[in-house]
Order: C-alpha cells, then structure tokens, then sequence
C-alpha cells in the first residue's frame, strides 16, 4: 500500500498582530490539515524571498499580509511568487478599498485560489480584472466560531451589571452606509440611553478599544451587546471615491456622514454589498451574551426574534428594545438559542473554514501537477529561518521598510485636501497611535521569546 505524501503549504501571515482574531483565523486555516503547514511572517522575515519555494505544493498569502503593498510584501518577494510553479492562494478582508491594486497583484503573482468575504453571485463583478479570469473565488466567513469548553461558566443575565456594551472603530467614509452603522448605532445608543437610565459602555474610539481577556471580561459581564453587519456597500475600485471625499471634506470639515452621502456617496452607495456575519455574532454566543443588532443578511445565520434582538436603523423601536433589556426570560433564551445554534452544534467552527481550505487546496494541487522538491520537514522549517549571519541585514531592512511606511503616511497626509492646519497634525498622531498598536507586538516578539525560554527551563 503506498501512502500519499503529505502536501507541503507556505503561509505569509502577520503572526505578531495586536487582534487575537487574526491569530485565530491563521490557526483556523491549518484546522484539521492532514497538510504539512509553515507559516512565515514576511513583516519580520524581509528576506522571504530568499526561502526556495519549489520545496512546496502551494504557497499562500493571508489577509494580514498585502500582496499589493511594498511594506508587507517586498517586490523581491512578489517576483519569486509570481515564478512559483505550484498553487498560489490568497485570502482577502476589507476588500472595498483600492479593489483596483489588489486585483492587479494578484494578476501579477498568478492567485491561482482566492478565499474571499463576497457573496458568491457577485465574485466575477467584484473581481472582473481581465487576468483573474481563471482564478477559483470560494466564499468564506470573515470569522468562525470557537469550539464549545467544556463545562463552562457563564454569568447569569440577571447578575451583569452593564445593559449595553458596544466596541468597533470608525469605519471610512469609502464604506458607505453599511460601514458608518458602527459609528450609528454606538452615537444614537449613547444619545438615547440617558433618558431610559440604562448602563452602557459603548465606544469606536481607537484609545478604547479591549483585546484579549479585557474584552472577553467585557463581552461577558453585559445583558446585551449592541452590532451589525461586517462590510461596506460601496465597492471603490481605484480610490475615487476616497478621493472625492478628501475634496469634499477639505472644503467643509464639519459635514455630517448624511450630508457627505447626499453630496457624494450617493450614486456609488448600495450597487455592490459587501456584507458578512461578524466574528464579534459568534464571541458573543460562546459567552451566552444576548445581542442587538441591526437588521443584515448575516449569511442567514441568525434570525431576529430567535438569535437577537432586531434594532431598526431609525430606532423607532428603540423603547421596545429596552423593555425587552428588562426581561432577564427573554434575553436568557435569545442567548441560549445563539449558543446552540452557532456554538454547540458545531457548525461554523475553525474546523469548517480548514476543510474547504484543504478540499480546494487539494483538488487545484492536483489539477496544477507541479512536483515540489524533496526535503525532510525538520531541514525545511530551518531554512525558513533567518541565518544568524544575515540577522543584521534582516534588521536594516526592518528599519528601512518602517521609515518608508512613516515618510509615505506623513506625505499622504500633508497632500490630503482633507486635512488642514492643526486637523493635519491630528491626523497624523492618530496614524502614529494606531501605527505604534500595530507594531508593538513585533517589537516586543524577541523579548517574549527569550522570555518564555527562561521561564521554561528546568531550575
């Protein structure tokens, strides 16, 4: 009997990355593999394209990684995947914003695989560039849910002390009316809570924004958590409408979204949803939080009345929705049926998303008929290591691609029309806050590692 060899599979993904879900999401790709998986952080290693591909069946970039940008993929690197002759994959989030770059890199480095967030009736009009004409689009979740604990606590409804709570950032304007109901849904919440007495805890301010054990505490200790749908409704293809914005706001600062949609937005908002059921819907089930959301597809998930309390985009039945936050038998029940339905019956966990990675993976890998080179697995993860020797090289070129970052973000903003006077240094000190966030978790790798080493030794 001969055995089939086991596949060999190259990710680039940011595996230093400050949110928990995208650490989440790489390990939900690999779910159940019987593949050989090795996954390389080109943000750290930016001698990637030193590493021989031909030693792999298919080589793949995650959504933490863009492929059509300098500073998370090198022009070295794009060039050895485009010479690749095996299967090339990608996977895709917030796809709304310059389609026109992304599409064109994955033309350019022959995206063989495309896993993304649109619905499947609109993957050949999102992604019409004339050189994706023969790449597999396969719909997928922007998150998945977690496996149920066993024997888990939960707090009960009528002990949490917070009604609402609510954490998302300021969606940009480019997304469109489905993008800005973050912002809505958080302002009008916060506006109408007083005048009910409710205890809320609701923001999109960058500075308050909880991860890890934080949020899970959060998320955990309120009778309800407020949402909505994941996505934008306007598709820009080349920066255009980012661009009329910036004229448009240069002119007035102070316009409102609604004034924005009325004198820009409004020819373009609406012709293509891009919509998809939160990660945030599946967290707040596996910690039997009861959920608020606006009305949306959510994949056809969830139903309002059966998983979630459905808060019109008017608020028109906003006293309705805290009547029902009064009633602990209601909010309980809404909690339950999520939980069984998204969280115990096992449907949309991690395990999911990693077997029609595989199924797709496979079937391409074998209709491809490249043959990689041999190389036992041990050897194979070493030389995807930087060599001692070339660490101080690899550290130039961190600090190269960090300032070619900071001096391209500074001179976006100075042209910016947007941003005038004291608005254009605050601008940039928001960039840099958010920046610094981003980039804290790869300072610090080296130390936690050394860390961890220390901590583990034997005394």
């Amino acid at each position: 009997m001969i055995l089939e060899r086991k596949k060999r599979i190259l990710l680039f993904a940011n595996t230093e990355h400050n949110a928990e879900c995208v650490g989440e999401h790489i390990r939900a790709i690999q779910a159940g593999s019987p593949d050989q998986w090795f996954v390389v952080n080109s943000l750290t290693n930016r001698l990637a394209h030193k590493i021989d591909l031909n030693f792999f069946d298919a080589v793949g970039f995650h959504y933490s990684i863009h492929p059509q940008e300098k500073y998370y993929c090198s022009n070295e690197l794009k060039q050895k995947v485009s010479e690749f002759g095996g299967v090339v994959f990608q996977f895709l989030q917030d796809e709304y914003l310059r389609v026109h770059l992304a599409s064109q890199a994955m033309a350019d480095i022959g995206t063989d695989l495309l896993f993304t967030i649109v619905r499947p009736e609109l993957h050949n009009i999102a992604y019409d560039h004339p050189g994706l004409n023969q790449m597999r689009r396969v719909t997928v979740l922007a998150g998945y849910a977690p496996k149920p604990r066993v024997n888990p606590e939960f707090i009960p409804i009528q002990d949490r002390k917070i009604d609402l709570f609510y954490r998302s950032r300021v969606c940009p304007l480019c997304s469109g009316s489905l993008g800005y109901e973050k912002s809505l849904i958080a302002k009008e919440v916060s506006h109408r809570a007083p005048q009910f007495g409710l205890k809320i805890d609701v923001s999109v301010r960058e500075e308050d924004r909880l991860y890890g054990q934080d949020w899970v505490r959060a998320m955990s200790s309120c009778r309800a958590t407020l949402g909505s749908e994941s996505g934008a409704s306007i598709w820009d293809r080349d920066g255009t409408i980012e661009r009329l914005i910036d004229e448009e706001m240069g002119k007035s600062s102070g316009q409102s979204f609604e004034a924005l949609l009325e004198t820009v937005l409004k020819p373009y908002d609406g012709k293509l949803i891009y919509s998809s059921i939160s990660p945030r819907v599946f967290e707040a089930a596996a910690l039997k939080t009861p959920q608020i959301l606006f009305p949306g597809w959510y994949n056809g998930l969830i139903k309002p009345g059966v998983h979630f309390l459905q808060l019109e985009k008017d608020f028109s039945n906003f006293s309705e929705i805290v009547n029902a936050l009064r009633n602990d038998e209601l909010l309980s029940n809404l909690a339950e049926n999520a939980y069984r339905d998204l969280i115990a019956s096992e449907k949309y966990t991690e395990r999911v998303l990693g077997e029609l990675v595989h199924e797709n993976l496979t079937e391409l890998i074998q209709k491809k008929g490249f043959v990689p080179k041999s190389l036992d697995s041990e050897n194979l993860r070493k030389n995807l290591q930087i060599n001692w020797c070339h660490l101080p090289f690899n550290g130039v070129r961190n600090l190269q691609a960090e300032c070619e970052l900071a001096i391209s973000q500074f001179v976006e903003v100075v042209q910016n029309p947007r941003f005038r006077g004291l608005r254009k240094l605050g601008r940039m000190f928001e960039l840099l806050k958010r920046y610094l966030t981003h980039l804290a978790p790869r300072i610090s790798m080296p130390f936690k590692k050394k860390m961890t080493k220390k901590i583990s030794q034997p005394a």
